[in-house]
């Protein structure tokens, strides 16, 4: 029963680092975007707005809002795949 759990402690352990590993590599692939996507990715995803709220803050109409910030996700996504084979040590 021990070694289960030492096992299972391991791999937990394990997926920490890699958790933190993607929390870097998304962190600086964020960074690297303009500073207006920028503020919408922050706007949606970390203050929680709607497009419609967004779009009154930052003077865009909320269809334009969900499009740009479909076209962030995806290259957002596509970034993060091609970085996930060279994501940076925590260690």
């Amino acid at each position: 029963m021990q070694t289960l759990v030492a096992n299972n402690n391991d791999a937990t352990k394990a997926r920490a680092l890699t958790d933190a590993q993607c929390l870097i590599l998304r962190d600086t692939i964020i960074r690297q975007l303009r500073r207006e996507d920028r503020l919408l990715v922050i706007l949606r995803y970390a203050e929680r707005m709607t497009f419609q709220e967004i779009g009154l803050a930052v003077e865009l109409p909320a269809a334009h809002v969900e499009r740009r910030l479909t076209d962030i996700e995806h290259r957002l996504r596509a970034a993060l795949h091609r970085g996930t084979a060279h994501a940076p040590d925590t260690a």
